[in-house]
C-alpha cells in the first residue's frame, strides 16, 4: 500500500529542514489519471480499485533508491525525486511515468485499459521553501499540462499560478456542485422562419452558484472538459432534461424536440447510447423527443467510435444536428459521410448579414449546400428583423436567438406550449412591402 497525503506533508517538512541551506535539490511530480474519475464513474468502485492497485504497483516499480510515490487521492499521486544534479533526470522520469500508464492495465482478467497522466513538476528549492507550496506548485504546473492537451508534462512557472488558481477553484466548486445538483436548464426554441411554428428547443446549461448567481456556460464548460468532468456534467443534463420532458408530458402538453449539446469526450465513450435510453426509459420518454447537438471538432477527427454512435442515435430516429457550423474546418466530404438531420450557421455569419452582399452570398451559399446534402438550415444569433428577412428570402429553414426568445425555463417554455401558434401570430405578412416581421418575446 503506498503511503497517503498525510505521510508526504510529514516527510516533506523534516526532509526540508535537514537539507535546508544546502545544495540539495528536489522534485515533486504530481501526476493525475485523466480519465480515473469517469472509469470510476462509469465501473464503479470494485473495478477502480483494482486499477488503482495495479497503478501504484507500477508507479513503484519506477522508484529510484531514495525517492518515494505516494497517493495523495483518488487518480491523484505525487513522487518524491531527491538528490537531484541535473533537470534532464526529472524528465526521464516525467517521460518513464506517462509511457508506462500508457501501456494496458488487465483488468478482472479480460478487461483492457490505458491510462493517460497529465504531470506537473516543481523544484525544490528554485520552486518553493516548503512542502505545501512544494506540492501546490507541482498541482498548478500539472493542471496546465492536462489543458495544453498535447505535453505530458510541465515544469512550474511563476506565470502559471494566478490563471490555474482559479481553474484549480472552479474544478473544485464544480465537483461540489454536481453532487449538490447546482445546475440548472434553460430552453431557447428554434422556430420556422416563414411560419414560425416552434421545431424544437435547445437545452442550455447553467450552474445557480450559491454565491456569483446564473453563471453562463462559458465560465465552466472550458474547463469541465480539460478536467474531464463534462461526463458527468453532460450525463447530468441528460437526466435534466428527460425528467422535464416527463413533466411536459405528464401535464398533457404538446411536446417537440429538445436538443442536447454532446461533448467530445462523451462520443467517445461506448456507454452514451445505454445511458442516454436509461434516463428516457425510467421517465417514459420517446428517445426520438431528443436531439444530438455536435460541434465541427467531432466529425473533423473522422473517429470511426463517432461516426457509429451517431448512426445509432439516428437509428432511434434521433436528430443529429451540427452546431456552430463555419467556426470549425469541416469539409463537405466529411460532411458527406455523417448523415446530419440540420446544420446550425454559427452567429458570427448572422450577425454579418447586414454588412453587404459579400456576407449574405456566403450564408446563401452554406444553406444551398446544406440543402443539396439533405441537411435543413437552422440560423443562431438572430436577434434584428433585418437579419429574419434576409434568412427568410435566403431559404433558411429555422432561426433561433433573441429576436424569438432568449434562454427561458422550463415553466416559461411550458406557457409557449399552451400556445402553439404564439410565434405563427407574431410573424405575419405585409403585403404591401412583402416582407415579415416578428416581434422579441418573452
Amino acid at each position: 500500500m503506498l503511503p497517503n497525503r498525510f505521510w508526504l506533508m510529514n516527510y516533506l517538512q523534516k526532509r526540508i529542514k535537514n537539507i535546508y541551506g544546502s545544495n540539495t535539490v528536489m522534485a515533486m511530480l504530481f501526476v493525475d489519471l485523466d480519465e480515473f474519475r469517469n472509469i470510476k464513474y462509469t465501473f464503479g468502485h470494485v473495478f477502480s480499485d483494482e486499477l488503482l492497485y495495479q497503478v501504484g504497483s507500477r508507479l513503484s516499480s519506477l522508484l529510484r533508491p531514495g525517492d518515494y510515490v505516494a497517493r495523495l487521492s483518488y487518480g491523484e499521486f505525487a513522487f518524491v525525486l531527491n538528490d537531484i544534479a541535473y533537470t534532464e533526470e526529472v524528465r526521464h522520469m516525467a517521460e518513464q511515468v506517462s509511457v508506462s500508464l500508457s501501456m494496458p492495465f488487465v483488468l478482472s482478467g479480460e478487461q483492457r485499459h490505458s491510462m493517460h497522466a497529465s504531470i506537473g513538476i516543481s523544484m525544490y528549492p528554485q520552486d518553493a521553501e516548503d512542502g505545501e507550496t512544494f506540492l501546490k506548485h507541482a498541482d498548478i504546473a500539472m493542471y496546465s499540462a492536462r489543458a495544453s492537451g498535447k505535453e505530458p508534462y510541465f515544469f512550474y512557472q511563476l506565470h502559471m499560478s494566478e490563471a490555474i488558481l482559479e481553474k484549480i477553484t472552479i474544478e473544485q466548486h464544480m465537483r461540489y456542485a454536481l453532487e449538490k445538483k447546482e445546475f440548472i436548464l434553460n430552453y431557447q426554441p428554434r422556430v420556422d422562419s416563414q411560419t414560425g411554428q416552434l421545431r424544437g428547443l435547445e437545452a442550455l446549461v447553467r450552474w445557480d452558484h450559491p454565491e456569483r448567481g446564473l453563471l453562463a456556460p462559458q465560465y465552466f464548460i472550458p474547463i469541465a472538459e480539460t478536467s474531464g468532468l463534462i461526463v458527468q456534467l453532460g450525463e447530468y443534463v441528460i437526466e435534466l432534461v428527460c425528467q422535464q420532458l416527463a413533466i411536459w408530458k405528464k401535464h398533457a402538453l404538446p411536446l417537440c424536440p429538445v436538443s442536447i449539446n454532446v461533448s467530445p469526450r462523451q462520443l467517445h465513450r461506448n456507454d452514451l447510447m445505454a445511458r442516454i435510453l436509461r434516463h428516457a426509459s425510467e421517465n417514459g420518454i420517446d428517445p426520438a423527443l431528443l436531439e444530438i447537438e455536435v460541434t465541427e471538432s467531432c466529425i473533423i477527427e473522422d473517429s470511426v467510435t463517432v461516426k457509429q454512435q451517431l448512426e445509432a442515435f439516428s437509428a432511434l430516429g434521433m436528430k443529429l444536428l451540427l452546431d456552430d457550423f463555419g467556426t470549425g474546418y469541416s469539409s463537405l466530404t466529411q460532411l458527406q459521410h455523417y448523415a446530419m438531420d440540420l446544420l446550425k450557421v454559427d452567429r458570427a455569419f448572422t450577425a454579418n448579414l447586414e454588412n453587404g452582399d459579400k456576407s449574405a452570398a456566403l450564408v446563401s451559399a452554406i444553406i444551398t449546400m446544406a440543402h443539396a446534402l439533405g441537411m435543413k438550415v437552422v440560423a443562431e444569433g438572430v436577434e434584428t428583423l433585418a437579419q429574419l428577412h434576409l434568412l427568410q428570402a435566403l431559404a433558411c429553414d429555422e432561426v433561433q436567438g433573441y429576436l424569438i426568445s432568449k434562454p427561458v425555463s422550463a415553466e416559461a417554455i411550458a406557457e409557449l406550449m399552451c400556445r402553439p401558434t404564439l410565434f405563427s401570430e407574431m410573424m405575419f405578412v405585409e403585403k404591401n412591402l412583402n416582407l415579415k416581421t416578428a416581434f422579441l418575446v418573452l
